[in-house]
């Protein structure tokens, strides 16, 4: 039977997590798989991609410009251009073994209820340790994210955005946490707080990422309008979706 679910998932310079994701992609419980690359500059992912581009059903589409952290506006657009009935959303340092797959593929062909799955994850360098509910990893039903006007990208810029998503889907979906842990193979980075920075910048030998400061007045300001906005489904269309120029590649 055909999984008809799309294993989506964005890039941003980290060669050596989308060559280990090409080589081991699980064809037997994802029909395609959909990368989006968010502006990568040092990286780009399109050499890494094309050699796998005969023997995979990969697409790869690619934001013009290298925004800063936008990858709830490349998760927009992968729900747009996917074609199956699922999407699974995830990110390039995540790790699903064939057996959640599994679990998700029956979840998923089985589901009969306005639903969608979330995982808990936990850490490879801390495997034994405590797990925790992932709010970046998900699979929904495409027509569902589509009803639900997907991310907020005023919050592109700014790792924020995931719960308040979140929030707005629980308004009107059944949330299943499946009992399966994903492994974040990257681990935890430090953030830090500047004003040296005028968008996100990754130091992956130290794992830290210098992130434009965010102050606490503006963000709650941006926070009340998107939360109002959440519990009041006619205005989820006032927002911006895919706001930003971008390209199939493959």
């Amino acid at each position: 039977m055909n999984p008809d679910i799309t294993y989506i998932t964005t890039y941003y310079n980290e060669p050596e997590f989308l060559e280990e994701l090409l080589e081991n992609f699980d064809k037997d419980h994802f029909t395609s798989l959909l990368i989006v690359d968010d502006g990568s500059m040092q990286y780009p992912a399109e050499p890494i991609v094309r050699p796998y581009a005969d023997d995979l059903p990969v697409s790869l589409y690619r934001v013009k410009e290298d925004i800063g952290f936008n990858s709830h506006g490349c998760r927009n657009l992968a729900a747009q251009e996917s074609k199956t009935l699922w999407c699974y959303f995830t990110d390039i340092d995540m790790y699903m073994d064939k057996g959640v797959a599994y679990e998700l593929f029956k979840a998923a062909q089985t589901s009969t209820l306005k639903q969608y799955f979330t995982f808990w994850r936990n850490f490879k360098q801390d495997y034994i340790g405590r797990c925790e509910e992932s709010i970046n990893d998900f699979c929904i039903r495409r027509k569902d994210f589509l009803e639900s006007y997907g991310y907020d990208e005023e919050y592109s810029g700014m790792h924020y955005g995931d719960k308040m998503f979140l929030e707005k889907l629980n308004t009107y979906m059944v949330k299943t946490l499946l009992p399966n842990i994903l492994i974040d193979k990257r681990g935890r980075r430090k953030s830090v707080m500047t004003n040296d920075v005028d968008k996100p910048t990754y130091d992956n030998e130290n794992m830290i990422m210098y992130h434009p400061r965010i102050y606490k007045d503006e963000l709650a300001v941006l926070n009340s309008v998107i939360g109002t906005r959440n519990e009041t489904r006619s205005q989820w269309e006032t927002k911006s979706f895919i706001d930003f120029e971008w390209e199939k590649l493959i």
